[in-house]
Formats: C-alpha cells, structure tokens, sequence
C-alpha cells in the first residue's frame, strides 16, 4: 500500500526563517524558503515575510513569494500590503507585478466595500498600475495614449 506523507517544516527551520527576516536579513530567509517544499511553509509565516520584504523593498522575495506561493495557493493579502508591494515593484522596474496586484486584490474580494479604506486601496492599486504601464511604454507610447489609458483606468472606480 502506498502512503503519501507531507513534509512539514520544522520549526528550528521555521524560526531561523522569522528570524533572519524579523532582521532584516530577507535574503537570507528567501534562500531558506526556496529550499522548502512549497505546501509546508505555513500562511503567518509568508504574511510576515511578505510584509517585511516590502517594508525593506526586497523585490525579489516579493516576486518568488508571490509566483510561488501567493497565487497558487490563492492566499489573500491584505490591501495596504499590496499597495506596498506595487510600489516597490514599480520602483525596481518590475512593472508587470503591479497589474497582477490589482487582479488579485478584485478577485479575492479582501477589504472590498464602500469603506473609505478600500476605495483608497483600490485607487492606489489602480493608480500604480497605470503608473507602471506609463514607465514600461516610456518610449513606444504617445502622452495622448498614456492618458488616454490613466483615464478610463480611473473611471471604472
């Protein structure tokens, strides 16, 4: 009979990982998370590495964390978190993650409401995005297009 077992994460692992990103040491702790099977590494832990990966502007733990275990998992992120990530993605020329942001944050419907919060969260996420598109078409795009683009993303608010 064949039996399939999950591999957890230990916790000397799972603490060596909060503690080197609780230190800042966020490189560190994505070379320990890369080494982890992706369906052992608890949901607290990849929110508190998330968050501090984008408090100290870390773009490739936000990419990795987000390609590999955000969106397969369908993990909700909190909105202001996701303003902060699009913003250090759009300011590390990582321009397509900001439009990903967005998508995810309408999808899972996380903060959603007439609440003046969410609608913050959403302009930002929208503003971002269109700000990220205007940086990656710098040269190929005409200012009439790109505001063209800035006002009709702005007016499905």
């Amino acid at each position: 009979m064949l039996t399939i077992t999950k591999r957890l994460m230990s916790s000397d692992v799972r603490s060596r990982m909060l503690l080197s990103s609780l230190n800042g040491d966020v490189a560190g702790a994505l070379a320990l998370l890369r080494q982890q099977q992706k369906t052992s590494v608890d949901v607290e832990l990849l929110h508190t590495m998330l968050a501090q990966a984008a408090a100290l502007a870390h773009v490739e733990t936000i990419a990795y964390m987000w390609y590999q275990h955000v969106m397969p998992r369908r993990l909700a992120v909190e909105g202001r978190l996701l303003c902060d990530m699009a913003g250090v993605a759009l300011h590390q020329d990582k321009l397509f993650l900001p439009a990903q942001f967005l998508l995810h944050h309408q999808a899972m419907g996380t903060d959603r409401g007439t609440s003046p919060e969410s609608e913050a969260v959403e302009f930002e996420l929208r503003r971002v995005k269109v700000e990220a598109f205007a940086r990656g078409t710098m040269h190929s795009t005409a200012l009439r297009e790109k505001w063209k683009v800035f006002l009709q993303e702005m007016d499905t608010l």
